[in-house]
């Protein structure tokens, strides 16, 4: 299992997207991630989200340098705050990067078979600690994406894909995952960017997950819906929220209405307030 595997679940083809969750499950400024060379241990940032300049991408670092380099080399998250970080130097170039400003940082491994295969980060760009609840968020979705190349590897074994149609028809759901990512990339059309990602939200939805079920499946919110509601919990406008999602002000009024209707109220404060009693949002 490498970072250079071609079809659609391999660690580069899932990292654009575990970034843009990581980015709208915590809220973070930046987030970004990259794929560890098998032999080398080089990590390789290939995917931001919330980028102010592509000066990131492309950056590789040896093990035991940079944050990210550090979180290969120990196999364990590393916590950098506003007011503890080092002085810069160019072990930091990865996170205190020309154009970022990020004054903290997460960054999480991502681990199969006892190696680090990949490496998110996120970071804030105020003069504040990353929030231990972004800290908790980022560790959610790393081990989500641990459970994607644990099922990944398992369909890749001849002895067993035959005798296993999950891993098979995970690899389609891969497959279909990527094309569409492709698809988004290939269109100048807004209005169908936003059917894209609406699709891909719902495919998202048959994943297997490495976390527990949570408190909304009575209500039957979707992930995408969970993080509309807590945005809209932290304060943020329809179009504050939009721009966080990467979707129109109407995408997400749409979303709103169908939170509201799976909860059985009328208005947004009333919608975060029944979840907020029901522990879906703190």
């Amino acid at each position: 299992m490498t970072s250079g595997t071609t079809d659609g679940c391999s660690v580069e083809a899932m990292l654009p997207r575990a970034v843009t969750r990581l980015r709208a499950r915590t809220g973070a400024d930046l987030a970004y991630g990259g794929s560890v060379d098998p032999r080398s241990r080089y990590l390789t940032i290939s995917a931001l989200d919330g980028n102010r300049t592509n000066a990131l991408r492309g950056m590789s670092l040896p093990p035991g340098h940079g944050v990210g380099g550090r979180v290969v080399a120990l196999g364990r998250p590393v916590v950098i705050d506003a007011g503890t970080r080092p002085r810069y130097t160019e072990d930091q170039r990865d996170w205190a990067v020309l154009g970022e400003d990020i004054s903290s940082v997460v960054a999480v491994p991502v681990r199969a078979g006892g190696i680090v295969h990949a490496v998110l980060y996120c970071g804030v760009r105020a003069d504040n600690p990353v929030p231990p609840a972004a800290v908790e968020t980022a560790l959610g979705v790393a081990r989500r994406f641990e459970a994607l190349l644990a099922e990944r590897a398992m369909a890749a074994r001849p002895d067993t894909a035959a005798a296993t149609p999950g891993a098979s028809r995970l690899r389609t759901l891969c497959r279909v995952d990527a094309e569409l990512e492709e698809l988004t990339f290939q269109t100048s059309d807004q209005a169908l960017r936003e059917r894209i990602v609406a699709v891909r939200d719902l495919l998202e939805d048959l994943f297997p997950d490495a976390a527990p079920p949570t408190r909304a499946q009575p209500f039957g919110l979707s992930p995408r819906e969970l993080d509309v509601l807590r945005l809209v919990a932290e304060g943020m406008s329809n179009a504050e929220t939009a721009r966080r999602l990467a979707v129109s002000p109407e995408t997400v009024k749409a979303y709103l209405r169908s939170i509201m209707n799976k909860l059985g109220v009328h208005n947004r404060t009333a919608a975060v307030n029944v979840a907020r009693r029901s522990s879906l949002l703190p």
